[in-house]
């Protein structure tokens, strides 16, 4: 088990608080290699229980890994708005400004051709939410508007 000896713990996410679900996420792609080895030297080498075998099921899909990287490195924009968000003062023209952002990257990146297209889908996922919260307003009418 080269490396693994220096696996830390990861964070522990705070139910309110969603950075720390993402730094959760984090943590867990820099060591993922690690995991499938980690849990085939546990099962050979203590008693048997479910969280093991439902871990050792889970890592035989090769998928897990490669969608724990995926939301590791595409999560940026996202934990940057949110944390800005938690902010004490929130200006409510850089407040749409930086939701626009979002939305046209997460767009762009849904018509990436050189990802998966299950990633794909989340991005577009991702835009067409922020767009239900957001909307142009008609002619005549002033500025954007957000909807809850």
């Amino acid at each position: 088990m080269t490396g693994a000896r220096e696996i830390a713990l990861p964070p522990v996410p705070v139910t309110t608080h969603w950075g720390s679900w993402f730094a959760t996420i984090e943590h867990h792609a820099k060591y993922v290699d690690f995991y499938p080895q980690f849990i085939a030297f546990e099962v050979d080498n203590s008693h048997p229980t479910n969280a093991l075998d439902e871990l050792s099921r889970l890592f035989e899909n090769k998928d897990v890994i490669r969608d724990v990287k995926f939301i590791a490195e595409n999560t940026k924009a996202v934990i940057d708005l949110l944390t800005w968000f938690e902010a004490r003062q929130v200006n409510a023209h850089k407040a749409c400004n930086r939701v626009m952002d979002l939305l046209a990257w997460a767009s762009h990146k849904s018509l990436d051709p050189t990802i998966p297209p299950e990633h794909a889908k989340a991005f577009e996922d991702t835009a067409s939410l922020l767009e239900q919260y957001y909307s142009l307003a008609p002619v005549g009418v002033r500025g954007p508007t957000f909807h809850q």
